[in-house]
């Protein structure tokens, strides 16, 4: 029996939990050796993130792929993730409401872009919210303050957040612009992780073994599947550095 590696891509068990956990665990970690994890917090935002992106996704069947929305689903949502948006206020702070208040707008608000054709601009924004802000403020929930020395970490998830992005847009890649993106991708984590984990970037190389399902693949999910692969290989070194520095 031929097996697909693409299949579990189909699961909604993979595209609920696993990416929007991204968003937060390299924040997490990053703040171990500063605090003791905040667990009720993490798992909160952890919701809240997950709870952002099935509204997220409803309005994506809408706006994208012309389906019908369900406007009581969608209310159901949003009372959830303000009573979310009032435990950040309450516990953390105002300001920590307000920020998470900024990125419901915005995730929620992202595909209206696609009237004024800035599909692209949208993307970027989101992009730039998901893997800076998000995970910024993962690490702000346990330590209490909030440090740019993280922000050096955090800049290899562009590319691949990007990419995850652009997929939910529905939008195609040329197999060229697969081997530019794909070349940048691992250029630019090299050059950004080698001066903070030196030789050890290196195993960041472990994820090309699955690069031909992404180029050679034509069907989109094969973007998916290799932004995904490409972050838990930065994860993983991410977490083995932190924990060696200890």
């Amino acid at each position: 029996m031929k097996l697909n590696l693409l299949t579990f891509t189909k699961n909604p068990m993979f595209l609920y939990f696993i990416f929007p956990s991204f968003y937060l665990l390299f924040g997490t970690i990053y703040a171990i050796p500063f605090s003791t994890l905040n667990v009720i917090s993490f798992f909160l935002l952890y919701l809240f993130v997950l709870l952002n992106q099935v509204v997220e996704t409803n309005f994506r069947n809408y706006f994208i792929l012309k389906k019908k929305l369900s406007i009581r689903n969608v209310w159901i949502l949003e009372v959830f993730i303000i009573l979310s948006l009032l435990y950040f206020i309450t516990i953390h702070s105002f300001v920590s409401g307000l920020l998470l208040l900024c990125y419901v707008i915005m995730v929620q608000g992202k595909y209206l872009f696609i009237h004024y054709d800035l599909d692209l601009l949208a993307i970027s924004l989101i992009t730039l919210f998901k893997s800076l802000l998000l995970n910024t403020f993962g690490f702000y929930i346990h330590t209490g303050f909030i440090s740019i020395a993280i922000i050096p970490y955090l800049l290899p998830l562009i590319i691949p957040i990007f990419l995850y992005e652009y997929y939910t847009w529905n939008k195609v890649m040329t197999n060229n612009l697969k081997y530019l993106i794909a070349f940048f991708a691992y250029l630019i984590i090299i050059v950004l992780t080698w001066t903070i984990f030196s030789w050890w970037s290196f195993l960041l190389f472990l994820s090309t073994f699955f690069l031909p399902l992404f180029i050679l693949n034509n069907r989109r999910r094969s973007t998916l599947y290799f932004s995904t692969i490409f972050t838990m290989n930065y994860l993983t070194l991410f977490l083995i550095f932190n924990l060696i520095s200890l």
